[in-house]
């Protein structure tokens, strides 16, 4: 899922656990939070893979799509969770060899 597909009404959640309703006023997405909002592809965007470029927090992680209800169940509702971004396990060499079970020589491609 990229940026470009989130559409009004779905629901996001960043890496730090904060969820934003998505709302698309005048061809600008925002975010809006119990708390505040955020502006997805204003004047400091998110990238389209919905990472942002400095705090790796406020990347998206997973988007839902609610039933249309109080604006507090719907941020709160995890049961239609349509993308979730993979997390990336960094490991070194020695994990990587423990967790094979045997010896590896990492070459560049």
């Amino acid at each position: 899922m990229e940026l470009k597909d989130l559409k009004t009404g779905m629901v996001v959640e960043t890496r730090d656990g904060t969820k934003y309703l998505i709302v698309n006023q005048d061809g600008k997405l925002y975010g809006i939070g119990m708390n505040g909002y955020m502006s997805l592809d204003g004047g400091y965007p998110h990238k389209s893979d919905m990472t942002w470029p400095d705090d790796s927090d406020l990347d998206i992680m997973k988007v839902f799509k609610p039933a249309l209800r109080k604006f507090s169940i719907m941020l709160s509702d995890e049961r239609n969770c349509i993308w979730n971004r993979e997390k990336v396990r960094k490991m070194t060499a020695s994990e990587i060899c423990k967790e094979l079970g045997y010896e590896v020589e990492i070459v560049k491609e």
